[in-house]
């Protein structure tokens, strides 16, 4: 899920593809981040999952993140059989329960 400049509370674990510098956190967020650059949190929130940028990580006072392990786990068996096609994507676990 893209996100724009500010992330609300979600208990679903969900993936978040963020491409601006500064997100502001509002209540307690699972899930994984991946940001494209340098990454600044602000707010006030926790994140369980996990944060991975491409540059450096700042949390400003009232945010913070603890590693999720079930969390992450969760998310990486969801996404772990997409496999990229040329413009296009294939979801293995789907097409073994078609046939």
């Amino acid at each position: 899920m893209k996100v724009d400049t500010t992330l609300a509370a979600q208990k679903t674990p969900q993936v978040y593809w963020i491409t601006q510098s500064q997100l502001e956190i509002k209540g307690n967020v699972s899930g994984i981040l991946l940001a494209e650059e340098n990454l600044t949190l602000t707010g006030k929130g926790r994140i369980s999952g996990a944060v991975i940028t491409g540059g450096s990580l700042k949390l400003e006072e009232g945010v913070t993140v603890a590693y999720g392990k079930a969390v992450v786990t969760k998310l990486v068996q969801e996404y772990s059989q997409w496999r990229l096609v040329d413009k296009s994507w294939s979801d293995l676990s789907a097409q073994e329960q078609s046939e």
